[in-house]
């Protein structure tokens, strides 16, 4: 399954996809060549518009990236040489017909790299070059990489990362599994789900995370 890659430090955006037509060993005719370049051209995925049960408690206005529904992998690569952003809560609730996972970051740091994948609930991850069970109740997990990030302070202090959970459908049990050498795994078991819809915010910089 090819990972969906977002490009760093975004404007809002609709992700595209590009779609090539290939020519004859003739050449192409003038229609033809219209009829190629108008199939090239970048066309948007169809998407639907946020709505107010979408956002729950969110402001548009602090959305500076959506990728719609998907089931692959979402990978977002830090910005060169960008310093480690700073996870400072999670917190996880119910929506209409989804549950998210919504990452906040300090404001004084960096919005870090993300990868987000699901895995089945005994799968171990890595973290510091050694394998980690996940030990996670539930069919599946979503695992979420940050990187560059901590969890700790700038002395080696380790910050709790509390995972609330509200009521939720899908979330079993979740939290902070790796906080070492700029990265930073949280996790979450889940009774069920398989496509994510992922939001960054600002003010505070935040990573939602929908599941359905």
């Amino acid at each position: 399954m090819t990972p969906i890659r977002l490009v760093p430090r975004l404007l809002p955006v609709a992700v595209a996809l590009s779609l090539a037509a290939c020519a004859g060993e003739s050449g192409p005719s003038a229609d033809g060549e219209a009829a190629m370049a108008a199939d090239s051209t970048v066309k948007p995925i169809a998407r639907a518009p946020l709505t107010e049960s979408d956002l729950m408690d969110l402001a548009m206005a602090d959305v500076s990236v959506e990728l719609p529904w998907t089931r692959n992998r979402v990978v977002r690569d830090p910005a060169p040489s960008q310093g480690p952003g700073w996870l400072e809560s999670a917190e996880v609730s119910d929506g209409d017909g989804f549950t998210r996972a919504s990452l906040t970051f300090s404001d004084i740091a960096f919005f870090p790299g993300y990868a987000i994948d699901f895995v089945d609930a005994g799968t171990g991850i890595s973290c510091g070059g050694q394998e980690k069970p996940l030990g996670l109740s539930g069919q599946r997990a979503l695992v979420i990489h940050l990187q560059p990030a901590n969890a700790h302070d700038e002395k080696g202090v380790r910050v709790p990362v509390r995972t609330r959970s509200l009521a939720t459908e899908r979330f079993t049990e979740g939290g902070v599994v790796c906080d070492l050498d700029n990265n930073v795994v949280w996790t979450a078991g889940l009774n069920s789900g398989d496509q994510v819809r992922v939001l960054e915010l600002r003010n505070p910089n935040r990573l939602v995370v929908d599941i359905r």
